[in-house]
């Protein structure tokens, strides 16, 4: 079963030969930059990256301030 999961310019895919961490490029092209056999260490490298983008976007936004 392949699967994918899209945050951004970020995707998450399962197929049949494990999970990949996607970033995208180009419009409609993705490269990956990970990948991994098992689940969950695929969903908590994804979820990483989310949460320092987040943690990027707080710093900066304060020191706007």
């Amino acid at each position: 079963m392949n699967q994918e999961f899209k945050i951004g310019n970020l995707k998450l895919v399962q197929d049949n030969d494990g999970y990949g961490i996607m970033r995208l490029v180009e419009p409609g092209i993705f490269e990956a930059i990970a990948t991994f056999k098992y689940p969950e260490d695929a969903i908590t490298y994804f979820a990483n990256i989310i949460m320092q983008a987040i943690a990027y976007q707080q710093v900066g936004e304060k020191n706007a301030k």
